[in-house]
């Protein structure tokens, strides 16, 4: 029955039309799916908070909130899913734009994915790009270390 709980969990099953129509405005905001999210990491269901991050990307797309989300996925990808392939897929989606909170954490996630993946010659590209980009930053006195060592 229309308003009841089961329509709408059978609404919340099909295709949103919010991003179609701008002038529908979401049923929830971002701060919610953030509130969804952290239950489900704290309660182990990784999987379901990914996909609560990619829901909350496809709702407000080229907001601060979706850029921090595609973060979000390639870090519980990597760290909690061991997904690393879509962790670089997400890290790398969010390194295409300029800026962000959350890029020099995004760049060591990218590094530590190319690794798990076996991309030696790329994560020593991103490495010698991270050190460019982040001279004195959170990692780098231990990648110079690697780079010195795995230099012959």
């Amino acid at each position: 029955a229309p308003g009841s709980l089961d329509a709408d969990r059978d609404s919340a099953a099909r295709p949103s039309t919010v991003a179609e129509n701008p002038r529908t405005p979401p049923r929830r905001g971002a701060r919610e799916y953030y509130v969804e999210d952290n239950e489900l990491r704290r309660a182990g269901q990784h999987a379901e908070a990914v996909a609560v991050y990619e829901e909350l990307r496809r709702r407000f797309p080229g907001s601060a909130a979706a850029r921090n989300a595609i973060y979000n996925i390639g870090e519980t990808s990597l760290q909690s899913l061991g997904r690393p392939g879509a962790a670089l897929r997400a890290f790398d989606a969010y390194l295409a734009s300029p800026g962000g909170a959350v890029r020099q954490e995004a760049m060591l996630g990218r590094i530590e994915a190319l690794g798990r993946l076996g991309r030696s010659a790329e994560e020593r590209r991103a490495i010698e790009a991270y050190l460019r980009q982040y001279p004195d930053g959170l990692a780098a006195s231990a990648l110079r270390r690697r780079v010195e060592e795995a230099t012959p």
